[in-house]
C-alpha cells in the first residue's frame, strides 16, 4: 500500500508582505553599500600670509589659500560659490592691544579667485603678481555653480589683499573667514588667521 502526500501551499498576504519585506531591505542594503549621494573630501592645502609694496608704493598684506574638493560619491554636486561666516562675517581683526572686532567692514580689501595650478611659489618667484591682481569682486565669487561630477577633483585657489598699513590703529592679525558652500548642504572654512604681527613696524606712526 502506497502513501501518498499533497502538500498544498497557499500565497496568501502575508507572504506577499514578506517578500516585499525582503525586497525593500535588498534595495536598503545596496543604497547604503552605494549612497547615490556626494561624498565631498574636503581640505585646505595651503595658506599662507606676507607684505608686498603695490605699484602705488603702499605696503599692503595678502592671504593665499588653496583647497581642494573631491567628489568620492555617485552623484554630481556643485560648487555653489563664497558666504560670510555665519557669526564672524567676512573680516574679524585682532588690534596690536589683542581687542577683537567682529565683522570688521573697515578694511579695504580686494579678492579674487586664481587659476588651479597657481601656487604659493608662483607668488616667491614673481612678487610682481601681487601688482596686477584684480579685484573679483565679492559678488562675483558669492555665485559660482561649479559642478563637481562624481570622481572629479576641484581645485579652488583666493588670493585676497589687504590695505592695513595705514590704519590709525596697528591690526596685528586678521581672521578672514569665507566659506565654501557645496549643493549637499556642506561647507568649509577657506582661510582662518592671517597673522601680521612681525610687520608691525610697517604700520603708520
Amino acid at each position: 500500500m502506497s502513501v501518498k502526500f499533497n502538500f498544498k501551499r497557499e500565497f496568501g498576504w502575508s507572504d506577499i508582505i514578506a517578500l516585499l519585506a525582503f525586497i525593500l531591505a535588498i534595495i536598503v542594503a545596496v543604497h547604503d553599500f552605494f549612497p547615490d549621494k556626494p561624498e565631498l573630501i574636503k581640505r585646505n592645502e595651503t595658506l599662507s600670509s606676507g607684505v608686498f609694496e603695490d605699484s602705488d608704493g603702499k605696503v599692503k598684506a595678502f592671504g593665499f589659500s588653496k583647497a581642494i574638493i573631491t567628489n568620492d560619491g555617485n552623484k554630481p554636486v556643485t560648487y555653489l560659490g563664497i558666504k560670510k561666516h555665519e557669526r564672524f562675517g567676512l573680516i574679524m581683526t585682532k588690534d596690536i592691544d589683542d581687542t577683537i572686532t567682529e565683522n570688521n567692514t573697515n578694511i579695504n580689501f580686494l579678492i579674487s579667485d586664481l587659476p588651479e595650478d597657481f601656487t604659493l611659489e608662483d607668488i616667491n618667484k614673481s612678487p610682481y603678481i601681487l601688482k596686477s591682481i584684480q579685484n573679483k569682486g565679492l559678488e562675483h565669487l558669492f555665485f559660482q555653480n561649479i559642478k563637481i561630477n562624481p570622481g572629479e577633483s576641484k581645485i579652488i585657489t583666493l588670493i585676497v589683499v589687504f590695505d592695513i598699513f595705514n590704519e590709525i590703529k596697528p591690526i596685528q592679525g586678521i581672521f578672514f573667514s569665507p566659506v565654501l558652500e557645496f549643493s549637499d548642504g556642506s561647507k568649509l572654512d577657506m582661510f582662518g588667521y592671517l597673522d601680521f604681527s612681525d610687520f608691525s613696524k610697517l604700520f603708520k606712526k
